[in-house]
């Protein structure tokens, strides 16, 4: 049994104006350090066998808070938020300004391939590269910790819960957590979804914790 936490980095600049991030180095806001040391006081009494993080810096910043400097953390790429190319760094309204219906078309279906960015199938083959790769892990780790982007954790629900990523109605704050377990038999499961603190779900990790199989 496998079980991946998976953590949403904290508050950027971007989310606050309404920008698209993609993968520039936007930093962390006051408010999203904050969440990270207090995703950082949930996560002490936990313990894990490995550690992943997106390798753009609001990932960064938000696993140095929450996990410190640890030398044993794998940063990839393949958790990445989505590549919005000549739209990153853009407002929204900027950029239906700018680009109008292209440009609506793009935001709607997530995909910027048009505009020098990635369409859905980059990132959901991304996705799927992570997964695999959490497959293969050896049998004696139990416990994964991540930090990626709220995009990336919903395709990767998609993919597991069989559903479009997009069409997905739950949301994804920011600094909160989703489980994903890897069963015995090679099943992903979804255990829990954009909770605050794992520590206070005391049946998480129980065998027969609550989850979804598509």
């Amino acid at each position: 049994m496998l079980d991946v936490l998976m953590i949403r980095h904290g508050e950027t600049y971007c989310n606050v104006e309404g920008r698209h991030t993609g993968w520039l180095d936007y930093s962390l806001t006051e408010k999203g350090f904050a969440q990270a040391d207090r995703m950082g006081r949930y996560m002490q009494g936990l313990t894990f066998d490995r550690y992943y993080c997106s390798d753009i810096r609001r990932t960064r910043d938000t696993f140095a808070h929450i996990f410190g400097q640890r030398t044993d953390c794998e940063y990839s790429p393949l958790l990445r938020e989505l590549n919005t190319g000549r739209c990153a760094g853009v407002t929204f309204a900027e950029n239906e300004r700018l680009y109008g219906e292209a440009y609506r078309v793009a935001r709607k279906g997530m995909n910027f391939a048009a505009f020098d960015g990635e369409d859905m199938k980059d990132a959901e083959e991304r996705a799927q590269a992570f997964l695999r790769q959490m497959e293969q892990l050896p049998g004696n780790v139990r416990r994964v910790a991540c930090v990626s982007h709220a995009l990336l954790i919903r395709i990767i629900a998609g993919a597991i819960s069989g559903h479009s990523a997009l069409a997905l109605p739950m949301k994804l704050d920011n600094c909160h957590c989703t489980v994903y377990q890897l069963d015995d038999s090679g099943k992903w499961w979804i255990k829990a979804w954009n909770i605050q603190d794992p520590s206070a779900q005391t049946d998480l990790f129980a065998p027969d914790g609550n989850k979804t199989l598509r």
